[in-house]
């Protein structure tokens, strides 16, 4: 962002809804997604685009005729807009595809009329490839590739260090030549570039970018065939292995369904299966291995994953007189939409992170209840808010 305001004389960023570049303040600020949760106003030199969600955004496939199209004309209407108030637009900083949004592709066309218009106002446009880039979709080195455009700046991060700590920023020469006034104690030191040519090697020796293609083809058409015996998976979408699931209450009103999704989480983490679930209701499970994951490796994702679901599946259709559902003792309700509890749950009002995942096994002798825990009968509201038992 330095350079773009540097090189732009701007300070203008335009950014997209529910999506997170950073920890630093300067990036929080630019970062829709933690704005929300944190319940901080943005800036006035920020400016946000509504989420090109086409599964249950604002326009969607199967309800608009052209949901991308409608996108692309609402970001085009709120930049004019900006032009018009006199807003000076340093940089539109994106994700080619979005990962924290909730594992959103943008619809054709999109990425690439947004750099237009914001190249025209002297802006400079900004891939964050951290999550997308170094082959991970397959076919291409980079996710802006799949997109059809090209950025004024790259940005990525600890992938290119395989677990070392590294990042690097890419940009054309005659953007660096401007900003002169930089200096860094670490960066490009010669361990960290010898490290990150070693990972470079490895992705383009052992194929791993074709790997991906294949790999996660296979996953892609494997668990789509699991939406169709899962009535909880809403959505499955992705390019390569970057694949998100959608876990939802229902298909026809696509509510998300974030207590199912960390069910789902918790009991894969039992089968020694890592996801994390992303987007703004934390119910979109976030397929991305490690670029060695094989076919065979993708098998055994399956087979857990279909069985977690269907055991997940089977406890919300039974309403239960224990104090626990089996394998899951509580959830966390912050951001959580209200919804319908089928079945008696505890939900957790209170305790820190460190004791929640240190004590994640509810029973009497690891955890006393006393009153960190509320009890929900089935046909309550989650969260509650009009009434509620504590349990003593």
């Amino acid at each position: 962002m330095r350079i773009a305001k540097f090189v732009s004389g701007m300070d203008g960023i335009v950014c997209i809804e529910n999506t997170y570049h950073g920890n630093l303040s300067s990036l929080i600020d630019i970062s829709p997604l933690k704005l929300k949760r944190l319940g901080v106003e943005k800036k006035d030199h920020v400016h946000i685009l509504p989420c090109p969600d086409v599964y249950r955004g604002k326009y969607q496939e199967g309800v608009d005729s052209d949901p991308g199209t409608l996108y692309i004309e609402e970001a085009e209407a709120m930049i004019a807009q900006l032009v018009a108030s006199g807003r000076r637009i340093a940089a539109f900083i994106s994700e080619p595809l979005l990962t924290h949004a909730g594992m959103i592709v943008p619809p054709k066309g999109y990425l690439k009329r947004i750099y237009s218009l914001v190249r025209q106002q002297g802006g400079l446009c900004i891939a964050v490839e951290v999550q997308t880039g170094l082959g991970r979709i397959g076919d291409v080195w980079w996710g802006f590739q799949s997109q059809d455009v090209i950025p004024d700046i790259v940005t990525v991060g600890k992938p290119l260090g395989n677990g070392h700590p590294m990042a690097a920023v890419i940009t054309t020469q005659e953007i660096s030549a401007q900003f002169t006034e930089f200096a860094s104690t670490f960066g490009g030191n010669p361990v960290s570039c010898v490290i990150g040519l070693a990972v470079l090697r490895v992705i383009e020796n052992e194929k791993f970018i074709s790997s991906a293609h294949n790999v996660g083809k296979y996953l892609i058409e494997h668990a789509t065939a699991l939406k169709e015996k899962h009535k909880i998976i809403g959505d499955v979408r992705g390019m390569g292995m970057w694949i998100g699931i959608d876990i939802v209450v229902d298909r026809v009103s696509k509510r998300p369904s974030r207590l199912q999704a960390e069910m789902i989480a918790y009991r894969m983490k039992q089968k020694r299966i890592i996801i994390a679930n992303e987007g703004p209701s934390s119910n979109v499970m976030m397929i991305t291995p490690p670029m060695c994951f094989t076919c065979e490796n993708a098998q055994r994702l399956l087979k857990a994953l279909d069985e977690v679901i269907t055991d997940v599946e089977g406890d919300l259709t039974a309403a239960s007189d224990d104090r626990r559902l089996t394998n899951f003792s509580y959830y966390d309700f912050i951001d959580a939409e209200r919804v319908n509890v089928p079945v008696d749950v505890l939900v957790l009002t209170a305790g820190e992170a460190a004791e929640r995942e240190a004590k994640r096994e509810l029973n009497e002798d690891a955890l006393p209840l006393e009153n960190k825990y509320v009890r929900l009968q089935a046909g309550d509201k989650y969260p509650p808010v009009d009434r509620y038992e504590a349990l003593d």
